[in-house]
């Protein structure tokens, strides 16, 4: 079956003609992007409208938030741990992933702790966990900060 766009968008009008207004919820902050990237919402019958749902962490992380981990990340002396998926999120200006193939100690951490052991390997310079997560990973990151404050480490 093969059918082209203006065929498609056609049989959305045609089976959304009747309906009451409806809203549809996108709950992928990524879904959320190639939608607004290729103008759906323009597409739709009046009585159908999109709105964003919670998506998850990484994909609704302020543009703003992440050009600030980087701007830290790219510090003299600072190491910057964060969980795997956080690396390859853009913005304008590039990456942590692009900072890691630069050389810039970017680092992946499977546990919020694995922050606490570089830290504690690394007592000259400054590591950042950036504890972007579900809500499983909130538990590991408030245990880190109880372990900072209980063993005094300064420099996370």
């Amino acid at each position: 079956m093969n059918h082209s766009v203006s065929e498609l968008i056609q049989g959305i009008h045609r089976l959304a003609r009747g309906l009451p207004p409806m809203t549809i919820m996108e709950v992928c902050g990524t879904h959320t992007a190639c939608i607004q990237k290729h103008g759906i919402p323009s597409l739709l019958p009046d009585n159908i409208t999109l709105v964003s749902g919670p998506g998850c962490p990484v994909c609704v992380t302020a543009e703003e938030e992440i050009a600030q981990a980087i701007f830290m990340a790219r510090q003299q002396g600072v190491i910057f741990t964060c969980f795997g998926d956080m690396m390859r999120v853009p913005c304008q200006q590039g990456s942590l992933y692009a900072l890691y193939e630069q050389g810039k100690e970017v680092r992946l951490v499977t546990s919020p702790m694995d922050a606490l052991k570089i830290a504690i390997d690394n007592p000259s310079k400054q590591v950042v966990y950036f504890g972007v997560g579900f809500e499983t990973t909130t538990p590991h990151t408030a245990a880190l900060a109880e372990a900072v404050a209980a063993q005094s480490i300064p420099n996370l």
